[in-house]
């Protein structure tokens, strides 16, 4: 679907487990939807219907470069987000991560955090219009250099891990003034502040 500029909309369907480098680079996306499963499971004897996490768990390089989506919320299993995913995306204001499952207590009634350990190089890179990134809470380790790059609406970083996701140089050059990157804990604002990358902006790491 490469630069097919009159796509507007995509429903994932739910057997899809990856979507390939340049996927949809330069189509004319608004929408696109990652789809939830529905399974039934028993509660206390009883028949109930949950939803479950799309099943897709690799997004490649430049799959949605250039398009004109203005949110996107990732699927729960994704474990790899590649290299300029979104990138050059003029649109795009905001990204959440969806949950990944359920605990497993017989109950159903505490949904897990996003898998998602790795964010490629420059993922977001020039996305003029982002201004709120909130970050998966257990699983991430890795952002890559210039992820946020040219994000110069970025006002709001929220990161729940105590441990800095490692950025292997910079994070990029981001000037909204304003910028706050939300950590849990006075602990992690210290370490947030020493970390390579994250040092850049450490008047603005917060609790």
């Amino acid at each position: 679907f490469q630069g097919c500029s009159t796509l507007k909309t995509v429903t994932i369907n739910t057997k899809v487990t990856s979507i390939e480098a340049v996927a949809f680079a330069g189509s004319g996306l608004t929408s696109f939807t990652f789809p939830l499963n529905s399974e039934k499971v028993k509660v206390d004897g009883k028949d109930k219907t949950i939803d479950m996490p799309n099943k897709i768990a690799t997004i490649g390089d430049n799959a949605f470069q250039g398009t004109k989506l203005a949110s996107i919320e990732l699927p729960g299993a994704l474990t790899t987000l590649g290299a300029n995913a979104f990138e050059g995306c003029p649109a795009l204001k905001e990204v959440t991560f969806a949950f990944s499952g359920w605990k497993d207590n017989d109950k159903y009634d505490t949904k897990l955090d996003n898998a998602v350990t790795s964010i490629g190089n420059a993922a977001f890179m020039t996305c003029p219009s982002l201004t709120s990134v909130k970050l998966p809470v257990n699983a991430l380790t890795t952002l890559g250099d210039d992820v946020f790059n040219g994000c110069n609406s970025l006002a709001s970083i929220t990161s729940k891990t105590a441990t800095p996701p490692a950025v292997p140089s910079t994070l990029g050059v981001m000037s909204n003034g304003n910028l706050v990157i939300k950590v849990p804990s006075a602990e992690a604002v210290a370490a947030y502040q020493a970390a390579t990358g994250w040092s850049t902006y450490s008047a603005s790491i917060t609790k």
